[in-house]
């Protein structure tokens, strides 16, 4: 996880995988949830994906019926349905919406119909006997919560499953953390990064899931390392890790060392080692 974009999130993601997978003797699962930058798929060239359409019944308000009363609110356990006494309007949040109907079940007067939508692609793919499953939104990006369950659905059970989520603390970043056991936040030194993991640290508190630090892009900063190292300490949070940087060229191209040494086991040995024990 991680507040924002272009963390290494996705390459922390990719190197435990490929490391789990070089010292499993059972099927590891990567599981790509960043549905509307779908950047895995381009980790695994030499793997053939197939891709599933995944369509959903999404409400829609009729409001020549609607009598604006309110009363599908309460049948929707995940807070999609406002209504605007003003207006008066029913809005439907598409950032919250799961699409599983109890709504219009609920409505008497038969106030919200279907409308079925394609909310994207689920592309499966195999390494061997281990599996990589990605989410990729549909060009609308509209309604991906049940792209996201339909994610969740699709993690083997008895499977170790890595997941990489979309950056923020959207509703469907909260779907896909429905079932998670372990959560590894991914900051990057910079001035607020304390406060821009806020979010993500009252969402994982709320669900009373265990999570630890993995400092990425690190180059010497001592403030910033000594500050993580306090927080880490007063709120016993672990550090599972923290992955250098450092200029180099390659095509032109400035890139992190992490991004250059892939093949370097070590530094995502370390990390699963932290993970595992922290975990058990």
């Amino acid at each position: 996880m991680s507040y924002e974009s272009s963390t290494g999130r996705t390459m922390l993601a990719k190197g435990l995988f490929d490391f789990v997978v070089s010292i499993s003797a059972e099927p590891v699962q990567l599981v790509g949830y960043d549905v509307e930058k779908p950047d895995l798929i381009g980790e695994f060239e030499q793997v053939k994906f197939n891709a599933d359409e995944i369509f959903a019944d999404f409400p829609k308000i009729d409001n020549l019926k609607c009598k604006f009363c309110g009363a599908c609110i309460s049948y929707c356990d995940c807070g999609a349905l406002q209504l605007d006494r003003n207006i008066p309007s029913m809005v439907i949040s598409p950032e919250k919406c799961e699409a599983c109907g109890e709504c219009i079940n609920g409505c008497s007067i038969h106030g919200i119909g279907r409308k079925e939508k394609l909310t994207g692609y689920i592309l499966h793919g195999r390494k061997g006997m281990h599996s990589i499953t990605v989410g990729k939104a549909d060009e609308s990006h509209e309604f991906q919560v049940p792209l996201v369950c339909a994610l969740n659905q699709r993690i083997n059970t008895g499977s170790l499953a890595i997941c990489d989520l979309s950056p923020g603390i959207s509703g469907y970043v909260l779907t896909a953390l429905r079932d998670a056991t372990l959560a590894i936040l991914v900051i990057n030194p910079s001035r607020g990064w304390l406060r821009n993991i806020q979010f993500l640290l009252g969402a994982l508190k709320e669900r009373s899931i265990p999570f630890g630090l993995v400092i990425n892009k690190y180059k010497g900063e001592a403030s910033f390392l000594e500050e993580v190292e306090r927080f880490s300490k007063i709120k016993k949070v672990p550090v599972f890790g923290v992955i250098s940087h450092r200029d180099f060229k390659d095509n032109e191209k400035y890139m992190p060392l992490n991004e250059a040494d892939l093949e370097n086991e070590s530094i995502f040995a370390t990390i699963w080692e932290k993970v595992v024990s922290s975990w058990l």
